[in-house]
């Protein structure tokens, strides 16, 4: 996992990736895992190449993209990603022969423009100093702890909004472990052969993936 405040997201999205990839059905993972997934997509693409990249890489996902992300965005009580996923979605609607532009690279709406800029501005991807203390002195100890420990060795994004929500959800979510690189993935290989089996109904391997979340690694 990387030692930034971020790496806990992106070990997530690897344990996702990896179970799907194994041969667990998407309708076995619990919704969340997908709603989340979904959100750090969408803030992924956009941090790289703006709205026109999410877009453009969502291609015929893109409704089911924004509508995942958007209960992840409600799931981290993060609104204001929620409005600019809504906004975001209401422009490819209205627009729908400039949105299948969006994958070639062949224009950037100004539409999309304003909604990068606000999505890059300070007081929306940071906290000030005085917020960053008062959102971390309101988390749990286990949080606070994550928090600590990721920031040890650098302060990289350690006031990022969205990297601490995910983080303190991930942190927070039952059955989470954090686990070196190895074990991870040796955790994962024995999750994806117990979900594997064929006597075992979809419920019962939702309820074993939710029980078992061991992806996190470094």
């Amino acid at each position: 996992m990387n030692d930034d405040i971020s790496g806990i997201m992106g070990a997530f999205a690897i344990y996702v990736t990896d179970i799907v990839r194994g041969g667990i059905a998407r309708s076995a993972l619990p919704r969340d895992f997908f709603d989340l997934y979904a959100l750090d997509y969408y803030y992924s693409q956009v941090c790289n190449g703006g709205h026109c990249q999410f877009i453009g890489n969502s291609g015929g996902m893109l409704d089911a993209n924004v509508d995942h992300a958007l209960r992840g965005s409600e799931m981290l009580a993060m609104p204001e990603l929620g409005r600019l996923l809504t906004e975001c979605r209401d422009w490819s609607d209205a627009n729908p022969e400039e949105r299948d532009k969006l994958a070639e690279w062949e224009l950037w709406p100004e539409a999309l423009k304003r909604l990068d800029d606000r999505f890059f501005d300070d007081d929306f991807m940071e906290f000030d100093v005085p917020g960053y203390s008062a959102y971390v002195a309101c988390q749990s100890e286990c949080v606070r702890a994550w928090i600590e420990n990721a920031t040890t060795r650098t302060s990289f994004r350690s006031r990022n909004k969205y990297s601490l929500a995910a983080g303190a959800w991930l942190v927070g979510y039952p059955g989470t472990r954090i686990l070196p690189r190895k074990e991870a993935v040796a955790a994962t290989e024995t999750v994806i052969r117990a979900c594997s089996r064929p006597s075992w109904r979809p419920d019962r391997i939702a309820r074993h993936l939710a029980a078992r979340f061991t992806m996190m690694g470094w």
